[in-house]
């Protein structure tokens, strides 16, 4: 787990116990049928535009095979990543928490 500073959405590696959270890293999936690179870059860019407390978008991949976008939150909590899939018009059909063995 990452922090991740409530009023800036951003992390660090500093905790200042009255502005930090424990995050968690989420990952939507979402079916796409006929989805292209292009549709993806601007999902990103949406997703990057959107700001909402305690979430922040950190990437996204394309399976084009299979149709499926896969998109990594972190957020604070449950709902705050759901918020900002929400605002930036990303239907989530399945969201699950993650983890990155191994990352520091």
């Amino acid at each position: 787990m990452e922090t991740l500073d409530q009023e800036t959405g951003r992390s660090g590696a500093c905790i200042r116990l009255l502005r930090w959270s424990i995050v968690a890293n989420y990952l939507v999936e979402r079916y796409w049928p006929g989805v292209t690179p292009d549709d993806v870059v601007g999902l990103d860019s949406r997703l990057s535009g959107v700001k909402v407390r305690g979430a922040r978008f950190v990437g996204s991949l394309l399976i084009p095979v299979d149709e499926v976008v896969l998109v990594e939150l972190v957020a604070t909590n449950l709902d705050a990543a759901l918020d900002l899939a929400r605002r930036a018009g990303l239907r989530v059909d399945r969201i699950v928490g993650i983890t990155h063995p191994g990352a520091t």
